[in-house]
This record gives C-alpha cells, structure tokens and sequence, in this order.
C-alpha cells in the first residue's frame, strides 16, 4: 500500500487526466487532451436474480436455451482491459446491466481500483452484498447505488 512518501504513481495519472479534461470543459475547447473520466464497462451481465420485469433477463433466457450459461467477461480480458484504462480514469463502473457482485473477479477488480487509485461506481440489487465485502468496498466507492423494485407498495 502506498504511504505519504512513496504516493501511488498512477494518482498522478488519473489527476493529470482529470486536468486535460477539466481544462477542456472551462474553455469550451473543441478538442479534449484526455480520455473519459469515467467509464462504464460490462464486466458481467449475470445476476443472482430473475426478476420477471427485466429486460436482460428476457435476453439472458434466450442465451440459455441456446447453452449459454456464463455472461461474465474472461479474466485475460479483464486484466487487458483494467490495465488500459484503470491508469487514467477516475471513476469506474463495472456493469450496466449485471449484478457486479456477481463477477468472478470482483475482487481482484478491487485490487486493480486500489492500485491505480480509481473509485468505483456500484449499482447492485444489494442481495450479495455481505458486511466482509461492503468493508472492503468503502474506501473504493465513489457512489453505492441499490436498485430495487416490488410488486406491492
């Protein structure tokens, strides 16, 4: 872990990234010396539920009866893809329309946020989330956002 004297190099990254962007938008530049700031990627598109009003779970139920039982990104690509853009991004979403909980990498997702400094948006149905892995979570989270829904009041 890095201290105060030994600073994570990649902060340095993700701020200079921040900068080029942030200067951009205050002069209404035409061209951005940056890349996002956040990025949403779909690190899974598997859920622990079956909700009856889901729209990916229509399509995760075609996929099935074709074989397709596993809708999470490989780990080789993962690792390519958090080591091309965890470096200069400051916020990271994991799924758009998976539960990130469920991602077999979920933790070593935490591990790559930590080391490159990056903060981590998480919407999750908030049926995994145990005491052990919020912990772990916190002090990566930049937003923890439950989504829920019910069939009565």
């Amino acid at each position: 872990m890095p201290t105060p004297k030994d600073p994570n190099p990649y902060t340095a990254m993700t701020r200079a990234n921040e900068q080029g962007a942030l200067e951009a938008e205050s002069h209404a530049s035409e061209r951005v010396n940056a890349v996002p700031m956040k990025i949403t990627f779909e690190f899974t598109g598997d859920c622990n539920l079956h909700c009856f009003f889901c729209d990916c779970e229509f399509g995760r139920n075609e996929f099935r009866k074709k074989g397709v039982h596993k809708f999470a990104m490989d780990e080789t690509l993962f690792r390519s893809m958090a080591e091309t853009a965890f470096p200069h991004v400051t916020v990271v979403n994991p799924t758009v329309i998976g539960e990130p909980l469920t991602f077999p990498y979920f933790d070593l997702m935490l591990e790559y946020a930590e080391r490159f400094d990056v903060k981590l948006e998480i919407v999750t149905n908030g049926m995994l989330l145990k005491k052990q892995r919020l912990e772990r979570m916190m002090p990566l989270l930049d937003r923890l956002i439950m989504s829920f829904d019910g069939g009565t009041k």
